[in-house]
């Protein structure tokens, strides 16, 4: 497969790093647009690149703001409708270099949670969508204070950060995948008041 990079603005003027990943010596009968989870990027989903271009499909991707090589505050989005925008120019940007072509939207984790509420609330010509492991609601319940503290924070300081709590050791039965996950310069722990308290709000209502 071949592998082209490209930039889109987000909605709040950021540099956000995109990936095209295309099949060898052929015009691809469909293009997927993926899209990371929490904390992690663009680049660790190459794997699945090459199982899609193998098979003759496209992929393009970007890293989500404050993600991998993308600009913005780490694991902070200023809020799900704006990220929803920097979806519809990711899927923009595909349809300008695959028109004509069936589009589908996946996502995986994080994800997932915002590949359904794209679904829920915008208005996009797709053919199809496909989620893996969305992120819909918490592992473990969020004690009520901790709740109460996410709710001030996300009003008054949305931009602040924290460990978001995720267990490395569950991303993958292959010790060799979490090895390269801990070691990865571009994965982050964090998340963001606004973000997290979105992430409970929004996966409710999906």
């Amino acid at each position: 497969m071949k592998e082209t990079n490209f930039n889109i603005k987000s909605s709040h003027g950021l540099n956000l790093f995109g990936r095209n990943w295309h099949p060898d010596d052929q015009f691809p009968k469909a293009v997927i647009t993926l899209i990371h989870g929490l904390g992690d990027h663009s680049g660790r989903f190459t794997h699945v690149a090459e199982f899609f271009t193998n098979r003759g499909i496209a992929v393009t991707t970007f890293d989500l703001p404050g993600h991998g090589r993308s600009e913005g505050k780490r694991g902070h989005f200023e809020s799900y409708d704006a990220v929803m925008q920097d979806i519809q120019s990711l899927l923009q940007y595909t349809a300008d270099k695959y028109s004509g072509l069936p589009v589908f939207l996946y996502g995986h984790s994080l994800g997932g949670a915002l590949v359904l509420y794209f679904g829920y609330t915008q208005n996009a010509t797709l053919r199809g969508m496909v989620v893996t492991s969305p992120g819909l609601s918490p592992a473990a319940p969020v004690p009520p204070f901790t709740m109460a503290l996410g709710k001030i924070l996300s009003r008054l300081m949305p931009s602040f950060g924290m460990d978001n709590g995720l267990d490395i050791s569950g991303i993958s039965h292959d010790p060799l995948v979490v090895e390269r996950y801990r070691n990865d310069p571009l994965v982050h722990p964090f998340i963001s008041a606004r973000l997290g308290m979105d992430l409970i709000s929004n996966g409710e209502c999906i």
